[in-house]
């Protein structure tokens, strides 16, 4: 149960259009409200999900994923199936992009995989098609500290 006095911190963003406050991800069993939005993907009704630090000037108030995100964690695909996830983040003023994924040692590796979401497809490495555990551990792991575990591959990606 979430007491009405805790501290919301963060916000998730559905399908990049329907956002709220992230609330009940304290429980200690970490069945969440996160987790309970991330098994709701399935690829195609609900297909993706950012989860993002509220600044502390939109704590309450009205949340624009748009402008009030500059750093995050997105993942879209099926939770009971394939999965991609990527983060954002800001380096000495400049934002990157990156897509995540379990270690490789790959330099440059092929993208021949493709994770399905909303009638588009995904190209990707073999080592980043992710299950619906792996995102949830990558996606806990940065609503704890906004890192991910050092031992994921990170590949950056141009928008």
């Amino acid at each position: 149960m979430v007491a009405d006095d805790e501290p919301v911190t963060h916000a998730v963003t559905l399908n990049g259009r329907a956002t709220g406050e992230l609330r009940g991800f304290n429980e200690p069993s970490r069945e969440g409200e996160l987790i309970r939005r991330l098994r709701l993907l399935d690829g195609h009704k609900i297909f993706s999900l950012i989860l993002w630090r509220l600044p502390p000037c939109a704590q309450g108030g009205e949340l624009d994923l748009g402008y009030d995100a500059d750093e995050y964690i997105q993942c879209a695909g099926d939770f009971r199936g394939r999965m991609t996830v990527e983060v954002r983040d800001i380096v000495a003023g400049t934002p990157r992009q990156l897509v995540l994924g379990r270690a490789s040692s790959e330099a440059d590796p092929v993208r021949d995989e493709v994770v399905p979401w909303n009638g588009c497809e995904t190209p990707v490495a073999a080592h980043e098609v992710l299950s619906g555990d792996e995102v949830v551990e990558l996606c806990v792991a940065y609503l704890c500290d906004g890192n991910v575990p050092v031992r994921c591959s990170r590949r950056p990606i141009t928008l």
